[in-house]
């Protein structure tokens, strides 16, 4: 084979990935189909770094905004596009994608865009990691979190294959006993986990005097040594000296 064949047919499937790429951001599920059916890669990136799947998101996102201000809603032709992706046997689920200047997970993008359906089709796949952290190191469940996204939260803790434990640190923070039982009902929380500074949560409970909290993180087997006692206990005599000033 000649290099200028060679390169030729590089070219031309390099071509051929951009218009799977551009399809799919389009929500235009016949092409996507086709593309994939002549054996165009599922996980090429664009030219921009963004895998189809990714492209599916941002399409439909952008979809939805429009549809909201009086266009034609296209959700069904995005969610069959995802679907003919996600079909695919070589499709990778955890493939990242760059987005301005960090990687996201598929899984990561869908749920900062708020798309349940792409979001459960995601989910049912076999190969998924929903524990799969973003360039800022954060994973899916703590962008639903923190946008309230309380049904995929819910959704995420239905799967067996999640990570509870941000669950546990968000719910102190937020003080919300509901969600911090409904993660360590799972069984797959690390209740003793130390975050950077090496505080566990129960130490961030008692520090705060959430009384509550730290009686549901006690009942779970959360492990409170002295030397975290006297810490918890010197950061809560300093909030409250200066709320007294």
């Amino acid at each position: 084979m000649s290099i200028a064949y060679r390169e030729g047919r590089e070219d031309r499937t390099r071509r051929l990935e951009i218009r799977l790429n551009r399809a799919s951001w389009k929500g235009d599920y016949r092409n996507v189909r086709r593309l994939l059916r002549v054996g165009i890669n599922p996980n090429a990136p664009d030219e921009y770094g963004k895998v189809p799947l990714a492209n599916v998101i941002e399409g439909r996102a952008i979809n939805s905004f429009e549809a909201k201000i009086g266009k034609k809603e296209m959700g069904l032709e995005y969610v069959s596009s995802a679907g003919a992706l996600l079909y695919d046997p070589r499709i990778d689920p955890n493939a990242f994608s760059r987005i301005k200047d960090g990687f996201y997970p598929v899984l990561t993008l869908a749920t900062a865009q708020g798309l349940i359906d792409i979001f459960s089709m995601l989910l049912n796949h076999p190969l998924l990691d929903p524990n799969k952290k973003d360039s800022d190191g954060f994973v899916a469940m703590q962008h639903a979190l923190t946008r309230g996204l309380t049904s995929f939260v819910d959704i995420l803790l239905d799967d067996k294959r999640t990570d509870a434990t941000p669950c546990i640190e968000i719910a102190v923070g937020l003080d919300d006993k509901a969600l911090l039982e409904k993660a360590l009902g799972t069984g797959r929380a690390n209740i003793n986990k130390r975050d950077s500074l090496g505080w566990t949560q129960i130490m961030r409970a008692k520090s705060k005097a959430q009384i509550d909290i730290e009686r549901i993180l006690r009942i779970h087997g959360a492990e409170f040594t002295m030397a975290d006692e006297d810490v918890a206990s010197r950061k809560r005599e300093e909030t409250l000296t200066r709320l007294l000033r």
